[in-house]
């Protein structure tokens, strides 16, 4: 997949631990020979250590933009949900509502006309509030046209971005178990 900040590169450049290193040192002070590792840069954005928290920010900001991106040409071909492991996930603090943001933002007709950028709106399973408007959606009581039956409708297309929180391996094995097992059933 191509990054969108960089478009002659692809998506990993601007998605993975030397992204937000690169990131970093191009908005600070440090020099190429101090970078410091991303869980550092990390601590520098959450003011848990000394370092340039504006470009620790930044840097994570900017992976968020680069991983909603994505996220969102991604769940544009599949349905399910969005799961992010791996080590930077550690960080969802400081990129995940970047990501989302990206995910329901918008683009462009030619004519300059914005539209959704996904027919989806992305949840931030991470927040309490944003998990609690996920699960309750938008339902709303409709008749059944013809009858004087009722049944509730709920018309919001979503998709919600978690953590893992067995590890990615886990997760991995788990649902390959599962799959597996679902194979064999359907054979019998």
């Amino acid at each position: 997949m191509r990054d969108k900040l960089h478009v002659q590169a692809f998506v990993e450049e601007g998605a993975s631990l030397r992204a937000v290193q690169r990131v970093y040192l191009a908005n600070s002070k440090v020099k190429h020979a101090e970078t410091p590792t991303p869980k550092d840069i990390y601590e520098y954005g959450i003011g848990a250590a000394t370092g340039d928290q504006a470009a620790a920010r930044l840097a994570y900001e900017k992976l968020g933009e680069t991983v909603g991106n994505a996220l969102a040409n991604a769940i544009s071909l599949i349905d399910g949900l969005v799961v992010i492991g791996g080590g930077l996930s550690a960080a969802a603090s400081l990129f995940l509502p970047r990501a989302i943001e990206e995910m329901n933002g918008t683009l462009e007709t030619l004519q300059g006309k914005k539209i959704p950028r996904m027919e989806l709106k992305a949840f931030n399973l991470e927040d309490e509030a944003e998990m609690a408007a996920f699960i309750c959606g938008d339902q709303r009581e409709i008749v059944v046209p013809g009858t004087d039956r009722k049944v509730i409708y709920d018309p919001l297309k979503r998709v919600g971005v978690g953590l893992s929180r067995l590890g990615t391996s886990q997760a991995v094995a788990l649902g390959a178990y599962a799959f597996a097992l679902h194979s064999l059933e359907s054979r019998r």
